[in-house]
């Protein structure tokens, strides 16, 4: 999947893998966004919809964002949402090229979060992983 990031001015790309659990909250999000347009009349073009069946203003998605996230008791900010992906990405065997890449980071930027998020074992496992991967 193909996007351009908002905060470059639309100049950066971003290409991430579709995997399957992306392709089921898609999914999930379309299914949302039919029924919306059904109860309201409205048609949303963006993934994500607000409750009126509209595209989500950025202060009203964070704002639902962190009533959604103060109502879990979780201490992550949106902002946040990318480097925790960046590091499950990490566990999945991706290297800091191919994620600076997906994420339209420096190479330089997701190796500081490799060294200060991903923990030895997950990055010493997720290369071994690789390696078997690679073996005929």
């Amino acid at each position: 999947m193909l996007f351009k990031t908002s905060k470059s001015n639309r100049r950066t790309d971003v290409l991430f893998p579709g995997t399957p659990e992306l392709r089921s909250a898609l999914d999930v999000m379309a299914a949302y966004r039919k029924a919306a347009a059904e109860r309201t009349g409205a048609e949303c073009a963006t993934i994500l919809c607000n409750s009126r069946g509209l595209p989500w203003t950025p202060d009203g998605f964070s704002t639902s964002f962190n009533k959604a996230r103060t109502a879990a008791s979780i201490d992550k900010h949106l902002h946040d949402l990318r480097g925790t992906a960046v590091v499950n990405y990490i566990g999945h065997g991706y290297d800091d090229r191919a994620l600076a890449e997906m994420f339209g980071w420096a190479t330089k930027d997701i190796a500081r979060i490799r060294k200060r998020y991903a923990g030895r074992v997950q990055v010493v496992s997720a290369s071994i992983e690789r390696g078997k991967r690679r073996r005929p």
